[in-house]
């Protein structure tokens, strides 16, 4: 992961100058300010601080420093990603969209990069063949998708997700308790099976009736007055995607190790709940010390609430920009896996507010856990991750090319820029209700097959 380096300035004969011409405290004051020589790297020293003038007096030399060290805390980032806010991620210049009627699979699929992963990227002038090569992988992959979703509802776990009828933990009782204890007798392999999806299917069986033995753990811990901490939500969630293919290290290593990465002259520190990998090397595939990253995931116990209450107090105090959300509305059609919809984004103080969505917080800190792993990503432009409050899924995105990346990091970025970097994010569903969950099975289904191929 590169870092950026302070710039340095010579500032030796500044402070001979200085000394020379100001009392003993201001002395003191100028040769502390200027034996640092630090300066973001996106701005120049003032040149007074540059060179010397016999005819300045000690008061303007203490106005520059006070405006230097002043502007220098403005845009001061916070050094944990835990403590990043909405604000944090505007002042980056990322432009922050909810999009409320997309689904997960939907915002996987429509970007016109997607499917191209790094390593694969086409010559300049690649050919008709290797286009439709790549088209046609595109297509098998999307087949596949659709023929494991309908199967997994043909299985019965959509069944047992209907029976359980979720509303809140609190309201389980021991007649739930027998439901799912009777489902772990079951057999969620579909009939008529073709060959190729048997051991998919296969392991699918077995890792359901995980899920639902820690199903059951969390609702007897209601049940006998205890409560469901965030690393019990975080098993559950490892569990659910764990039946679609997808695999983290948590049973064995379960805090992830925290990174840093320099932007703007700042390292920030942070690390999310869970990493999903890139598992399997690919013939020909650069081997790098890390694996390449699929998902990024972060892990609440709270609910998500609609906009008005999860707006902090902080977020109005960045001018106009942190007033508007950025809604995107489009028409989409009945399958889970369709990409075709026609969109347009609409700005509005009060647009969207009523529906539960992810709070500022969570915006600046899951952002900014996206943006320490996006050169890490095994997606081109791209980097996914999820939120998770109890068993409500958020399914986000950063976007951005190689050259906002460096001159993001750098200071360099400007609103002004053309299009800016984007962090785009859906509304919440819940895996443990059965209409919500069908939105989810293609994109963890995708999710999983990213790991292994």
């Amino acid at each position: 992961m590169s870092s950026n380096k302070r710039v340095k300035f010579n500032t030796d004969s500044h402070r001979s100058e200085s000394l020379k011409s100001h009392p003993d405290s201001e002395k003191r004051k100028s040769s502390e300010n200027a034996a640092s020589g630090e300066f973001p790297v996106h701005s120049h020293p003032p040149s007074s601080l540059m060179q010397s003038d016999s005819s300045e007096g000690p008061s303007s030399l203490t106005e520059h420093t006070s405006s230097v060290s002043s502007a220098s805390v403005s845009n001061q980032l916070p050094r944990q990603l835990s403590q990043w806010e909405r604000k944090d991620i505007e002042d980056l210049n990322i432009k922050i969209v909810f999009e409320s009627e997309t689904r997960p699979y939907e915002l996987l699929t429509d970007k016109s990069w997607n499917g191209r992963r790094k390593g694969e990227g086409f010559p300049v002038n690649f050919s008709v063949f290797e286009a439709e090569e790549k088209e046609k992988r595109r297509v098998e992959e999307e087949l596949r998708i659709q023929t494991l979703v309908d199967y997994v509802k043909s299985s019965g776990f959509l069944k047992l997700i209907e029976e359980i009828n979720y509303s809140s933990f609190e309201e389980f009782d021991i007649s739930t308790v027998m439901k799912l204890k009777y489902f772990l007798k079951q057999s969620f392999i579909p009939r008529y099976l073709p060959g190729e999806f048997h051991s998919w299917f296969a392991r699918f069986d077995i890792e359901v009736k995980n899920f639902i033995k820690i199903f059951l753990r969390l609702i007897e811990n209601i049940m006998e007055g205890g409560a469901n901490h965030r690393c019990l939500y975080q098993h559950l969630f490892d569990a659910f995607v764990k039946i679609f293919g997808m695999h983290s290290g948590i049973s064995f290593q379960p805090n992830v190790q925290v990174e840093s990465l320099e932007i703007r002259n700042t390292e920030v520190r942070g690390a999310p709940d869970i990493i999903y990998y890139h598992h399997r090397i690919n013939e020909g595939e650069e081997r790098r010390p890390e694996h390449y990253v699929v998902l990024v995931c972060e892990v609440k116990k709270d609910k998500p609430l609609p906009k008005e209450s999860t707006s902090s107090s902080s977020s109005s105090k960045t001018g106009n920009r942190s007033e508007y959300t950025e809604v995107s509305s489009s028409s989409s059609s009945s399958s889970s896996t369709s990409s075709s919809s026609s969109s347009s984004t609409v700005y509005s103080t009060k647009c969207h507010q009523d529906l539960p969505q992810i709070s500022d917080n969570l915006i600046g800190q899951h952002c900014g856990e996206l943006l320490l792993k996006f050169d890490q990503s095994i997606h081109c432009n791209s980097v996914y991750g999820i939120v998770v409050q109890q068993t409500c899924v958020t399914v986000a995105e950063l976007g951005m090319t190689p050259n906002q990346y460096l001159k993001l990091k750098e200071g360099r970025l400007k609103h002004s820029d053309g299009d800016r970097p984007s962090f785009t994010f859906t509304k919440p569903y819940n895996f443990l209700k059965k209409e919500e969950l069908e939105n989810l099975l293609g994109p963890i289904i995708k999710f999983g097959l990213e790991q292994e191929d």
